[in-house]
């Protein structure tokens, strides 16, 4: 369960979910395994794109400190990896749940420019971009 971003002058995702709730005609089902679904996808852009990652801050003061932590490991980790060198830094971020506050649909965004627009203008919880 999960998903990859990445591109080749273009933007390439996949994302695979072992038992989905909502399902669309966008998804395609493996026949092995008949709750497994996969979507992926590819969208030209321009050379020299980025990928803007934004997270909510989440809402438990302490799993926002987790984060901190975490974010902070993984600068000091990408400090000490040379570039080129195909390592991984990673951080932990707990999925918000309905408890509480309700669920947090947004939690994480990732926003890409496409062919022919601009920058994203953050309109998926990206930021001010």
């Amino acid at each position: 369960m999960g998903g990859v971003f990445g591109g080749d002058s273009s933007v390439q995702w996949e994302v695979i979910s072992d038992n989905p709730r909502n399902l669309d005609n966008n998804r395609v089902g493996d026949p092995d395994k008949p709750n497994k679904f996969r979507q992926f996808g590819k969208e030209d852009t321009a050379a020299g794109a980025y990928f803007f990652v934004s997270i909510e801050v989440p809402r438990d003061p302490g799993d926002k400190t987790d984060l901190q932590a975490g974010l902070a490991a993984a600068a000091a980790a990408l400090q000490n990896e040379p570039a080129g060198s195909q390592r991984r830094v990673w951080f932990r971020l707990k999925i918000e749940d309905r408890q509480g506050a309700g669920e947090n649909v947004d939690q994480i965004s990732i926003d890409w420019a496409g062919i022919p627009a601009g920058i994203p203008t953050g309109q998926n919880g990206g930021g001010p971009f």
